[in-house]
């Protein structure tokens, strides 16, 4: 059951890692490889906590 689980996580975590490319991506094109805006940087981050979190919870599964 836990490989069920760690599949569900693994899939969050790409999802999540994409959104976070994605971002930044949108971000270099509309600022012409400047520095990200303050709302666009506390996404990514958010997102690379959220990504952490669901890490840790899957390396905890057996």
């Amino acid at each position: 059951m836990s490989a069920f689980w760690k599949a569900q996580l693994q899939e969050i975590i790409d999802i999540s890692r994409d959104r976070i490319q994605r971002l930044e991506a949108a971000e270099l094109i509309r600022a012409g490889n400047a520095a990200p805006v303050d709302e666009t940087k506390r996404k990514i981050e958010a997102e690379m906590k959220v990504v952490a979190r669901l890490q840790q919870t899957m390396d905890a599964l057996p």
